[in-house]
């Protein structure tokens, strides 16, 4: 399939199959802002750039990476440009924003080795001549990743702690 010969209300109808917003005013807005761009795609004739972020935390994705994996295929089997963007930079600092916990830092050789097993298994979905893979450490690893990173861990848990009401504001 081709952006060109599939019209864009045909690759909305495809893309849409399938999807939950859980909320019919979110949902239509979504159908209305990819519509317009699918429009924008075929009226230019460049296709859309799409991607899915993964944090690199472990070794295999999970079942829970499949759903949007497989919508990104629609995409790039429509023409379009899929993008997996690993988080290479997340990894090194840890990410402070789960509710329960911050996840832990990881070493460089951690994040590297979690990132090449990530990519392996986005092959099996994703199509290797097509698909455009990223990390994100390449544009945010000009900061200091240690200082930095550690500042944004502690801002996150201050601002935690006075959500909580252990601060006083």
């Amino acid at each position: 399939m081709d952006t060109i010969t599939l019209p864009p209300e045909e690759q909305l109808a495809l893309l849409m199959r399938g999807a939950e917003y859980g909320d019919d005013v979110l949902r239509a807005q979504m159908q209305a802002d990819l519509d317009a761009r699918l429009r924008e795609s075929a009226r230019t004739g460049r296709s859309l750039r799409v991607y899915l972020g993964v944090d690199p935390t472990s070794s295999d994705l999970h079942l829970g990476h499949t759903v949007p994996l497989r919508k990104l295929q629609q995409f790039q089997n429509l023409g379009h440009q899929a993008i997996f963007l690993i988080g290479s930079f997340t990894g090194l600092i840890g990410d402070p924003s789960d509710k329960e916990s911050a996840r832990p830092q990881q070493t460089a050789e951690q994040v590297a080795a979690h990132a090449q097993t990530y990519v392996e298994q986005v092959y099996r979905v994703l199509d290797r001549g097509r698909t455009l893979i990223e990390y994100n450490d390449h544009w945010l690893s000009k900061a200091d990743v240690q200082n930095d990173g550690q500042h944004y861990r502690n801002r996150r848990g201050a601002r935690g702690a006075v959500r909580q009401g252990d601060v006083d504001s």
